[in-house]
């Protein structure tokens, strides 16, 4: 099932801005908040990829595996910028190859990765990709972001775990549409109380905010916002489901879940940069998984013949749904 960009976005929006309490804010307001799309998502990945914020000729992620100051351009050797004394062989990955070991008595400056960080796995593959018998000199700038493209989808293949939560955790009761009315409240209720206070704009704007602006503020609002997902995912999941809308109740319940994780990775912007990316890349897809699960429910709820109307208790859980379903008869 294919769901519009914008379709993703106004979901996202409503539910981590307050809570579902707050649909009706952004279906009022003049200008939603960006579209989340595969061109906004991917320009972001390039644009981080590619941060040098010390201007020394190394990205801030291999500052990370290198162990060097992402602050200082000379921090592993005030004679050289750090690009210089990694491209002279002065200095290596702050972790112990699998193909080459390094002696653990030698020398070598930095801060080591931390051991088990997507960043330390990710630079085992780069060390043992490039790195190694190296013949031709360091890898280019075009070579080491080709290899970070390629590396994202395999890192976020593997970093999948399987779904939070399955058929046990539900509480299943008969169904009827009195039942879904009743589901759709308690709903609206759960996302009420589990939002997000101060939150005015998507995770991907607070993300490109800290990327572009430095604004530390926001990555912290990224943070809250993966909480907020998780949170709502472990209260949804202990509500009362109508038979008939179990297995929709579940998936929306796990989608909520990897949304959570996804956005808590990106958050991960300066302790783990890989992860970081491996978030992002990852994101336009749980986007599109969640918004296609509040479809799913919307259908469970056509098929019993059950609409809620403006101002009956479970409305702004049903428009969500119903947004969700006129984007793909809209596409």
């Amino acid at each position: 099932m294919v769901v519009s960009p914008r379709i993703v976005s106004t979901i996202l929006s409503l539910i981590i801005s307050g809570g579902l309490v707050a649909a009706a804010f952004y279906f009022s307001a003049p200008r939603g908040p960006e579209i989340v799309s595969a061109g906004a998502t991917q320009e972001l990945l390039k644009a981080y990829a590619k941060q040098d914020t010390d201007a020394d000729g190394l990205f801030d992620w291999q500052e990370k595996l290198y162990g060097s100051d992402l602050a200082n351009p000379n921090s592993l050797d005030p004679a050289l910028t750090d690009k210089e004394a990694v491209d002279s062989g002065k200095v290596k990955p702050k972790f112990v190859s699998d193909q080459e070991a390094l002696p653990l008595d030698e020398e070598i400056p930095g801060i080591p990765v931390e051991e088990g960080t997507l960043t330390e796995r990710f630079g085992r593959q780069l060390f043992e990709s490039y790195l190694v018998n190296q013949t031709l000199g360091p890898p280019t700038e075009e070579e080491l972001l080709t290899f970070v493209e390629s590396s994202i989808e395999e890192l976020y293949s593997v970093d999948v775990a399987e779904p939070r939560y399955g058929t046990g955790d539900l509480s299943v009761v008969p169904g009827g549409e009195a039942a879904l009315l009743t589901y759709a409240s308690q709903v609206e209720a759960v996302g009420e109380t589990s939002g997000q206070s101060g939150v005015v704009k998507s995770e991907i704007e607070y993300f490109a905010d800290a990327l572009y602006r430095s604004d530390a503020s926001a990555l912290q609002k990224v943070r809250a916002i993966g909480d907020t997902y998780q949170r709502l995912a472990e209260a949804y999941i202990r509500v009362p489901v109508p038979s008939e809308a179990s297995l929709s109740h579940l998936k929306l319940a796990n989608t909520l879940h990897r949304m959570g994780e996804v956005v808590s990775d990106m958050a991960l912007f300066n302790e783990d940069p890989m992860r970081g990316l491996v978030g992002l890349g990852g994101y336009e897809a749980a986007a599109y998984e969640m918004a296609d699960a509040f479809s799913g429910m919307h259908g469970v709820f056509t098929n019993v013949g059950v609409v809620i109307a403006s101002g009956e208790p479970g409305y702004l859980f049903y428009l969500l749904m119903q947004t969700a379903t006129e984007g793909n008869a809209n596409r």
